[in-house]
């Protein structure tokens, strides 16, 4: 009999302590999306324990990784920070699309290079063949441009952007089969101004944050805004008022880079794995 008395009452008790680790379960399950998994414990294991399983914790399960799941973006000075690379030859014609994300701090005057394509092999000394996706430093108008050998400018003018409220915004730039040139911004068509463009490639070399050529227009780098999702497709996806979202890799992109690397010094495009080399931008959290 006090064996018996003994059993419930060891019995009681432990159902009390599981009761209990129910309760700080139910109230995880609450905040379980900031997790890194993608269970109810507080480990890697399928329960409350330190396992192997969907835990919230550090492990193997169906987290975000070590970053946390943070996103993140670059940011630039203006002076001497850019991503380039060089790559084979990425066609960007009949039609395309460029689009990007970039943060308006509150504050903070931002202008200058997007993103570059022309060759400085060309003519390293002045204007060379291919796209610039850029704000304007002087009207502060957003500008997608084709220069051909000429130096004739073919481009799409939007409109300035000084009025953009502080956060996140999404810019794009199209061309559509017949050579026609938009801009978009938040989804919304921003056009003022367009002349037809040319077949055009993406040369041998890409940047991001500075004309491309080295050491020309040291005043169009960009500045005062972090860049975010730099996505390029082989379509023109956007004719009209759209809703923007976080890129996603299809059939028809080109790069995607997500920048969401948070540390080193490089970034690797999603579709075909090019890396971008980092040359002092900085890593920021809270990416669009």
């Amino acid at each position: 009999m006090k064996k018996l008395l003994l059993t419930c009452v060891v019995f009681l008790a432990c159902r009390g302590d599981f009761d209990a680790v129910d309760e700080d379960t139910s109230s995880e399950e609450g905040s379980s999306e900031v997790g890194d998994g993608d269970g109810d414990g507080d480990g890697d294991g399928d329960g409350d324990g330190d396992g192997d399983g969907d835990g919230d914790g550090d492990g193997d399960g169906d987290g975000d990784g070590d970053d946390d799941g943070e996103d993140w973006a670059l940011a630039f000075d203006g002076e001497d920070q850019a991503m380039s690379v060089s790559i084979d030859q990425i066609s960007l014609a009949p039609e395309f699309t460029v689009e990007l994300s970039i943060k308006v701090e509150e504050g903070a005057s931002f202008f200058g290079v997007l993103l570059d394509t022309r060759n400085e092999e060309v003519n390293p000394d002045n204007v060379t063949t291919g796209w610039v996706f850029f704000v304007s430093p002087s009207s502060r108008k957003l500008i997608f441009s084709y220069l051909d050998e000429e130096t004739t400018s073919h481009q799409a003018i939007g409109p300035d952007t000084t009025g953009l409220g502080t956060g996140w915004h999404h810019l794009a730039a199209t061309r559509d089969q017949v050579g026609t040139l938009s801009l978009f911004i938040d989804g919304v068509p921003v056009t003022e101004e367009s002349t037809d463009t040319p077949p055009g490639v993406l040369s041998d070399a890409l940047a991001v944050g500075r004309i491309l050529p080295q050491g020309v227009g040291q005043g169009y780098w960009w500045r005062g805004a972090p860049i975010d999702d730099i996505h390029i497709s082989s379509v023109a996806r956007y004719t009209g008022i759209f809703v923007p979202s976080e890129p996603e890799q299809d059939a028809d992109s080109t790069l995607l880079w997500r920048l969401d690397e948070g540390q080193g010094d490089i970034a690797v495009d999603d579709v075909a794995g090019i890396e971008l080399a980092l040359d002092g931008p900085t890593w920021v959290s809270g990416g669009a």
